[in-house]
């Protein structure tokens, strides 16, 4: 088990309420702008649309984030013909953004339930709010963002019920089911949170001898609840989608000859649902096999993402010869490189057996199994691969760093009721100066984000600094 929460409840506590508000700010602040189809925009308003219009489609992923869009869509009266002509709807942005709000709060609470100080919380949220890659990613029309709400947020209802007795306990465990569930419905590349889950189960089981009914239970939970959380969007997916489409010849002639408009289609067909979800998967499963040879200029192998190299351009315009607006995604490089430095700097630590390591010696491994979960099967998957990949194992990075470095630190000794007590100057010039310079890294970066006008100079030394933040570094100082 982990260590207990600290008695003061986190959702009191200022630092949590301020993080929250910046989170909302930044990934709302201009949101709609601009008013253009953005990168993979271009897909997912057309899946959205299908629903509107009841066009069977197929798409690699599961249908769980397209069916919130779709719902999201119609709360927001996002025009459906809109979407299906791929027409500019800025307004389905609302809803990546609110799950990229959402995800600084979370990261908070679930340091706080592994034992992490308001300190040590603060510091691993605040990094997460300050990162130019997670912001873009929160702001299109686009899964990602809503794919590591739930994982995280799973993560931390499995934690936060170990921490619990009764009732609530079972409560939390449904919860981080159904979130473990909706991971992987949104994509199979979180199935990492489910994964990380039952490991930490069995740890639990096997480290307190646990037997008898309570664990079949639990075992019995986490088996069915996830199922279900998955197969459900299936069900609703195949009962919006009763039209021909695009994509009608990826499954067999019996499941065509149900959809209207198909050349196959003879009314009053019927065909078995475990039959159209299995086809289903074989044929997003060829789809990811077929993307094996594939090139992609903005794809990147798994082992470059630590330090950010490189990005991927969203969106560019130019409004005249003396300005630029452009969207990237790319990480702040004040804080990927330092994070990795960090990291590195953790395991010599622990290798070399610091004792300021031991108090936190079991959420320092669940982090590092958590990282390595979301970071090293990657080298087993040949297709092109995003920097987004990375965004699971970054955020578990940025937490294991802010228990390992607050550890070393002293950012954790008796701060509850004073939150800059820190041990010594020394301790308190690294925390703020760091997270300073995070800040200001991220806001001068901030309008190549938002596609923001900007003069052509500026666009360039703000490209460069994101692209090659050591030699842009290097020219200012030379200046």
């Amino acid at each position: 088990m982990v260590s207990p929460s600290p008695k003061r409840s986190a959702l009191r506590c200022p630092e949590f309420a301020v993080l929250t508000a910046l989170a909302f700010l930044t990934r709302f602040w201009m949101l709609i702008s601009p008013r253009a189809v953005v990168w993979d925009e271009v897909h997912f308003e057309r899946f959205t649309g299908a629903y509107f219009t009841g066009k069977y489609y197929v798409d690699v992923h599961p249908p769980l984030g397209k069916l919130l869009l779709y719902a999201a869509a119609r709360v927001l009266g996002v025009s459906g013909t809109d979407l299906a002509t791929n027409q500019p709807t800025p307004m389905l942005r609302v809803l990546p953004a609110l799950a990229g709000a959402l995800i600084i709060p979370v990261v908070f609470l679930l340091m706080r339930e592994l034992g992490a100080s308001r300190r040590m919380a603060t510091f691993a949220a605040a990094v997460l709010l300050l990162d130019n890659a997670l912001l873009v990613i929160s702001r299109v029309i686009v899964m990602d963002s809503m794919l590591t709400l739930f994982g995280v947020s799973a993560v931390y209802f499995f934690v936060a019920a170990r921490n619990a007795t009764g009732r609530t306990r079972w409560m939390l465990l449904v919860a981080a089911a159904i979130a473990g569930g909706m991971t992987a419905g949104t994509k199979w590349t979180g199935l990492t949170a489910l994964a990380l889950i039952g490991l930490l189960w069995l740890f639990d089981v096997v480290a307190e001898r646990r037997r008898g009914f309570t664990v079949v239970l639990e075992a019995g939970l986490f088996l069915v609840v996830p199922v279900l959380a998955y197969v459900i969007p299936f069900a609703i997916h195949f009962a919006l989608l009763h039209r021909s489409g695009l994509n009608d010849t990826t499954m067999p002639i019996p499941f065509q000859a149900t959809l209207i408009g198909s050349r196959s289609y003879v009314p009053g067909a019927t065909f078995p649902f475990w039959s159209a979800f299995a086809l289903l998967h074989r044929a997003m499963m060829l789809i990811n096999l077929g993307w094996a040879t594939d090139f992609n200029v903005g794809a990147s192998p798994w082992y470059s993402w630590p330090v950010a190299k490189h990005g991927i351009g969203f969106w560019e315009s130019h409004p005249d010869a003396a300005h630029v607006r452009w969207i990237a995604l790319f990480g702040n490089p004040a804080i990927w490189f330092p994070l990795l430095c960090g990291m590195i700097a953790v395991a010599v630590s622990a290798a070399t057996r610091r004792v300021a390591l031991v108090r936190y010696r079991h959420a320092l491994i669940v982090l590092v199994v958590a990282y390595l979960l979301n970071f090293l099967p990657f080298a087993l998957i040949s297709r092109p691969m995003y920097l987004y990949h990375y965004f699971f194992a970054f955020i578990y990075s940025a937490m294991l760093v802010a228990f390992g470095v607050g550890a070393l630190a002293g950012w954790g000794t008796d701060d509850e009721s004073r939150f800059w007590a820190f041990d010594s100057r020394g301790s308190a010039a690294l925390y703020a100066g760091f997270l300073c310079f995070a800040a200001a890294t991220f806001v001068y970066l901030l309008p190549l984000n938002t596609g923001a006008v900007q003069e052509r100079s500026e666009y360039l030394h703000r490209r460069a600094t994101a692209e090659r933040p050591l030699p842009a570094l290097r020219d200012y100082l030379l200046k």
